[in-house]
């Protein structure tokens, strides 16, 4: 990947549309902060985002011991602030704290002294056009958002077949376009043909959401301060014949009696780690079955907030005729830096256009719904392509339709000795960061009761 893809950014002095869019021993690199090392840890926990943490602090409150590695050259996963591109707390990934106190996070922050505020509903911004809709316009978007719902709801419920939105329903008017977008592409990373009704379902999705204006990456990276870590040791091989579990760097190979596993089903579906025996082909299987989907920011910074709702308001956007539209985060914690919103195929289609195509897109989006006047006040911005990061390939996983029982298949343990954690294997907050913890909580305590210490 470009580092541009993820960490650069770029000024636009003009607005384009978008027309298409070896086995050396193991060693402690210097970033680790083990006072003493285990020469054959307890567990390897394989990957440092919020699933990662969550198995290394309970392991460490159990007092098992453990290796944890992580891939990249920082902790955080998906869940990362950065502070350098636009000089202030930026979300590159999570950024929504659903589920309020049934979120771990949630709490840790509001307890640590970190900013919460609560999402704003009012008030609450419908473009059609380049103009703000009716309250004619505004309540029949709301009664075909929640028709949409509604549906989904009927047709996961019981013994109904396991569907997808576009199986469940029909819509055939102006909203059309809108709903399915906002809840496809930007709600679950993937066109509404290609989820589950009964996954969607059974996630309890709709959810009261707060904001973190210190960034939710910050939370996360508090939480992380005082657990050891190795950075840049990618997991290349797993070696469970036997007693224990070898786990293959390319520092070496460490020898452990089990391992908790949180990277994402992107990069397990892409074999970035083999395992010697093969997993069985059903666990396989689950890695196809619940894959990624995409849904990225384009980061917009301005000079001054000419959106006029004030700090954290949504605003969903349609063409008068119902063609195009999309959703925008605008003026975050009353910084000015917004968010416009991309998902599903054309978020795919950017993410492959490039870090450029992917801002001057965003940058066009604004102009459409608040005129081109808005362009003035730009000042620089980013897009994330969790796609095209190779230690992700994806932003978060859904469950195919017809495969939503997957998802029992991927967070099952195999043989005592591999465990598995991360968003998509928490069984209500998946595609979450909250649900990456709670899983990787899980997995450290599955593992001390294979242990005999729970």
């Amino acid at each position: 990947m470009k580092k541009a893809a993820s960490h650069d950014s770029v000024n636009i002095s003009r607005r384009i549309l978008l027309k298409g869019i070896a086995a050396a021993p193991f060693i402690l690199s210097s970033a680790s902060t083990w006072a003493s090392i285990p020469a054959e840890p307890d567990v390897v926990i394989i990957g440092a985002g919020a699933a990662g943490l969550g198995a290394a602090k309970t392991l460490t409150d159990l007092g098992i011991s453990f290796i944890m590695i992580e891939a990249q050259a920082r902790t955080g996963g998906r869940a990362y602030t950065d502070e350098h591109i636009f000089g202030i707390p930026y979300d590159m990934g999570c950024h929504w704290l659903n589920y309020d106190d049934a979120n771990p996070w949630y709490n840790y922050g509001k307890n640590n002294d970190f900013t919460i505020i609560p999402e704003k509903n009012d008030p609450y911004g419908l473009f059609v056009g380049n103009r703000p809709a009716t309250k004619i316009e505004m309540k029949a978007y709301d009664k075909e958002w929640d028709r949409f719902s509604d549906r989904i709801c009927r047709a996961a419920e019981g013994r109904n077949p396991d569907v997808s939105p576009a199986e469940a329903m029909e819509i055939d008017n102006k909203w059309k376009f809108l709903v399915s977008y906002i809840r496809g592409p930007l709600g679950m990373g993937k066109e509404i043909d290609e989820w589950s009704c009964k996954d969607w379902y059974w996630s309890g999705s709709e959810s009261f959401t707060t904001f973190c204006n210190e960034g939710y990456g910050s939370i996360v990276a508090h939480y992380r301060r005082n657990l050891p870590v190795e950075l840049a040791t990618p997991a290349q091989h797993i070696d469970w014949q036997g007693s224990g579990v070898k786990t293959g760097t390319p520092k070496g190979t460490i020898n452990s009696k089990a391992v908790i596993i949180t990277v994402s089903t992107g990069v397990l579906g892409a074999d970035k780690i083999k395992f010697t025996p093969s997993l069985p082909v059903v666990k396989q299987e689950s890695f196809q079955y619940v894959s990624m989907g995409t849904y990225n920011n384009v980061a917009l910074q301005f000079s001054k907030d000419f959106f006029g709702l004030g700090p954290d308001a949504y605003v969903d956007y349609v063409n008068e005729a119902g063609t195009e539209g999309g959703g925008m985060l605008t003026n975050m914690g009353g910084t000015n830096l917004s968010y416009v919103y991309s998902g599903g195929d054309l978020g795919r289609e950017l993410e492959l256009a490039g870090f450029e195509a992917g801002v001057e897109w965003g940058l066009n989006e604004v102009v459409k719904a608040y005129g081109s006047d808005a362009g003035k006040y730009f000042i620089k911005g980013n897009f994330t392509r969790w796609g095209e990061h190779p230690w992700t390939l994806g932003s978060y996983a859904s469950a195919k339709p017809g495969y939503w029982h997957m998802r029992e298949e991927l967070r099952k343990t195999v043989a005592d000795k591999i465990f598995f954690a991360g968003e998509a294997t928490h069984p209500k907050q998946w595609a979450t960061c909250g649900g990456g913890i709670l899983s990787g909580i899980d997995a450290a305590n599955n593992v001390a009761k294979t242990f005999g210490k729970r």
